[in-house]
Parts: structure tokens; sequence; C-alpha cells
């Protein structure tokens, strides 16, 4: 079995890219032409496996921390919004950020996880019995029951699965940004 290495430059656009900076940015950095620096960031990440992984995480955070919305990032990126959304719920349990920042200063991390929980028991109420919600979502349906008694959250990676079954906004389910969808228009989009 053949390990890929990076090339110095492929190692060294690939540093620069995870900062979450621009292509004009990067190419003014690093002296290269945007062309150019497409090529050794592409080469970069189909070479570097788990560490390209770790790069386009910590890009993805630092663009958060910019205050790029998840569906921005994940269009720029050309991710899929709940890769983005398992990206920055990792960070979050590595303590890199808090949602709170994304709401305003001082909001209480108590206050977001309720916000969250809300949001989801809005969407569980509005269009399902326990057991269809469950089945939605590819959950079991004692996991709703504890979701209802504040007995469990659900994970980022059902949260992510929450946004697509429902063709919800990431934003407006983490952190309540964006129009709430009215109770009408929260369907399961199978």
């Amino acid at each position: 079995m053949t390990i890929n290495t990076l090339t110095p430059r492929q190692d060294r656009c690939l540093d620069v890219w995870k900062r979450g900076q621009s292509n004009a940015e990067m190419s003014l950095e690093l002296g290269e032409t945007e062309k150019g620096l497409s090529k050794q960031v592409s080469a970069a990440r189909r070479k570097g496996g788990g560490r390209v992984e770790a790069a386009t995480a910590q890009r993805v955070v630092n663009r958060f921390r910019k205050g790029e919305t998840v569906e921005r990032i994940a269009a720029e990126m050309k991710l899929l919004p709940k890769t983005v959304t398992t990206y920055l719920y990792r960070a979050q349990r590595r303590g890199e950020i808090s949602f709170a920042t994304s709401r305003g200063p001082g909001t209480p991390k108590r206050e977001i996880v309720e916000g969250i929980h809300e949001r989801v028991m809005t969407i569980c109420d509005a269009c399902y019995r326990d057991a269809e919600f469950a089945r939605a979502i590819d959950v079991d349906p004692a996991t709703i029951a504890a979701w209802k008694k504040k007995l469990s959250m659900p994970r980022a990676d059902v949260l992510a699965r929450i946004c697509e079954a429902f063709d919800l906004s990431a934003d407006w389910l983490l952190m309540g940004k964006g129009q709430t969808p009215s109770l009408g228009e929260v369907r399961h989009v199978a």
C-alpha cells in the first residue's frame, strides 16, 4: 500500500486554505495565481486524506466565526449542509466555538440548547405523531419520547437529517436565524 504525501507547495497551500480566506487573499499570500492555487489545493485534497478532512473542518469553523451562514459555507465550499453542521457541532463539543457567538455576546448555552429543543419539538408537533416523525428522520420512537421529556437532545447527525428531511435551514434550526417556517410549510420532503 502506497501512502500519498503532499509536496511542500501543496502542504503550504493546504495550511493557508484551511484559514478560510478567499482565493484572491490566498493567491496574494502565497504568490500563486488563483488557477495555480486551485490546482494545488485540489491535488492536496485528493492526496491528503485525514489531514484534508481536518483542514476542511477548520476552514468551516473559521468561516462560521466570521459570521457566514451554514448554507453559504456549504454552497461556496461545495459541501452538504449536514456536513457543515456536523463539523460545527464537533467544534462546539471541543469548545472551539459556541453557537452563542452567532446569537450575540452573553447568550447562555442553556438558552441555545433550549431554543434548539423548542424548534425540534415545533417540527415534531406540527407534522406527525411521534412514530411518524421518528420514521422520517430514522430514529427510534423512544428517542423522540426522551427528547420530549428533555432527557436527551438530538445529535448533530440527527439535526442534519431533520434539516434535510423537512427542507429546513440549518441556521434556523440551530440558532433561530432566518425566517421561521410556518406550520403549513413544515412537511416531510421524502
